[in-house]
C-alpha cells in the first residue's frame, strides 16, 4: 500500500498480509531524523504553536514557529534527559495541555522505548489525579507551571504536588518542570496584567529542593551528543502511548498503538494540503490533537496548533488563526462548537478544505471549502 512506501521500516523489512501490516517503524526516526537528515528547507517553519493569549486592536499574539532544526536539536536533548532518568521499571506521566514539549517528550519517549502515560490537566480535579498517579506509579513526571484557557489560569504544578501528596505514592523520583507562564527570573512584574496573557504573576509554582528541576536548565546543560544507533523499533500492535479515561466503572488506561499512529499518518498525507493545516480539537480532545500532530510530523505536513479556548477572546477565534497564518486545511473534532455567525466575520480565502470527525453542521460553516471526514 501507499501507506508502506511512506515510511522508513526497521532494516526496509515490511510486509502487508491479508490488509494487515508486518514491520518495525520508529515515529521519531519518521518524523524528526528523516526529515533533519534530507537537509530540505531546514529553516522554513514546520510547526507552529499558537499561544491562548491575542489581543486584536494591538494585534499582539503569542506564537512560536519551529523548524526541523530547532525541533532535532530539542528533541535530542529530551531523550537524553530521560534516558538519564528512567530505568527499565519506570514510568513516565507527561502531564502538559498543547504546548510543543507534549509531542516532543513523547516522541523522545517513544525513540527509547518508553511508554508515556498523558494526563490532559484542563478541568482535572485533585481526585483524579492522585487516581491516576496511584494508578501508575510515575518515577518521573514531565509537567509546566501553570497555562491559560482564555482568561482561567490553570496552576498545573500546584494541582500535581496537592495530589501527590493526597495519593502518598512513594515512586516519584523526579518532577521535569517547564516554566511556560510563570514570570521569568529579574523580570519586574508590570503595572498592569492582561487576563489570559503570560506572564503571570499571581501564579504560585512549588519546587520542591532535589525532587523537582526546572526543565529549561536540564535541557540547556545537556549536550546534542546522543546515540545514533539509540532508537528502538516498534511493531504495529505496539504501544506508543497511553492515557486515562473515567467510566462509570471508574479510571481505565486506554492506549494508542503504532498501527492506529500509522493509519493516521496514512490520512494526513492524503488529505492535508501542502499549504499550512490548523489542527484543533473543539472538545478538549487532547488525543485527537497530539496523534494528529505526530501523525502530520511523519507526513511531512506543515502545521499549525492551538493551545488556548476556540471563543477566546471571541467566538471568531478560530477563523482569525486561519487567517493569520494563510491555513488551508482545517483538522478538527468537532465543528459543533464552531459559532457560525462569527465565522463568517472574517474572508478565508486560503481555506480550501475541512476535516472533521464529526459530519455535523459542516458545509454552513465554511461554504468555500469542501469537507470531508475522517
Amino acid at each position: 500500500s501507499t501507506m508502506i512506501g511512506r515510511v522508513k521500516w526497521e532494516n526496509d523489512d515490511v510486509k502487508e498480509q491479508n490488509g494487515s501490516v508486518e514491520g518495525k517503524m520508529s515515529l521519531y526516526f519518521n518524523a524528526i531524523d528523516r526529515y533533519f537528515a534530507s537537509r530540505k528547507g531546514k529553516h522554513d517553519p514546520i510547526v507552529t504553536w499558537e499561544g491562548n493569549f491575542w489581543e486584536c486592536t494591538e494585534d499582539i499574539h503569542d506564537y512560536a514557529d519551529f523548524t526541523i532544526e530547532s525541533l532535532e536539536c530539542v528533541t535530542r536533548k529530551v531523550v537524553r534527559a530521560l534516558r538519564e532518568r528512567i530505568t527499565d521499571s519506570g514510568r513516565l506521566l507527561v502531564l502538559l495541555p498543547n504546548v510543543i514539549q507534549l509531542p516532543l517528550t513523547v516522541l523522545a519517549a517513544e525513540r527509547l522505548g518508553i511508554v508515556p502515560v498523558i494526563v490532559n490537566p484542563i478541568s482535572l480535579t485533585t481526585d483524579r489525579l492522585s487516581s491516576i498517579l496511584g494508578e501508575i506509579k510515575p518515577t518521573l513526571i514531565v509537567t509546566l507551571d501553570g497555562f491559560f484557557q482564555g482568561k482561567n489560569l490553570y496552576e498545573t504544578k500546584k494541582l500535581l504536588d496537592e495530589s501527590i501528596e493526597k495519593s502518598k505514592i512513594s515512586s516519584l523520583k523526579e518532577i521535569l518542570v517547564i516554566g511556560h507562564v510563570g514570570p521569568r527570573p529579574g523580570v519586574p512584574p508590570p503595572t498592569a496584567e492582561y487576563p489570559g496573557r503570560r506572564p503571570s504573576y499571581s501564579i504560585q509554582v512549588p519546587m520542591s529542593a532535589g525532587r523537582d528541576l526546572e526543565w529549561s536548565k536540564v535541557i540547556s546543560s545537556i549536550d546534542k551528543d546522543v546515540h545514533e544507533k539509540e532508537v528502538v523499533w516498534k511493531g504495529m500492535e505496539d504501544t506508543v502511548f497511553e492515557y486515562p479515561i473515567w467510566k462509570e466503572s471508574g479510571l481505565t488506561i486506554a492506549s494508542i498503538s503504532m498501527g492506529t499512529v500509522l493509519e493516521w499518518t496514512d490520512d494526513m498525507a492524503n488529505k492535508l494540503s501542502c499549504g499550512p493545516s490548523l489542527l484543533l480539537s473543539s472538545l478538549n480532545d487532547y488525543v485527537f490533537t497530539l496523534v494528529s500532530l505526530i501523525a502530520s510530523l511523519v507526513a511531512g505536513k506543515r502545521v499549525v496548533f492551538y493551545e488556548g479556548s476556540i471563543d477566546y477572546p471571541d467566538p471568531a477565534r478560530v477563523s482569525f488563526i486561519i487567517k493569520k497564518y494563510e491555513v488551508e486545511t482545517l483538522l478538527i473534532d468537532s465543528l459543533s462548537s464552531l459559532d457560525k455567525e462569527y465565522s463568517s466575520i472574517v474572508a478565508l480565502p486560503t481555506l480550501t478544505t475541512v476535516i472533521s470527525k464529526e459530519q455535523t453542521d459542516g458545509p454552513s460553516l465554511f461554504p468555500s471549502a469542501r469537507h470531508l471526514s475522517l
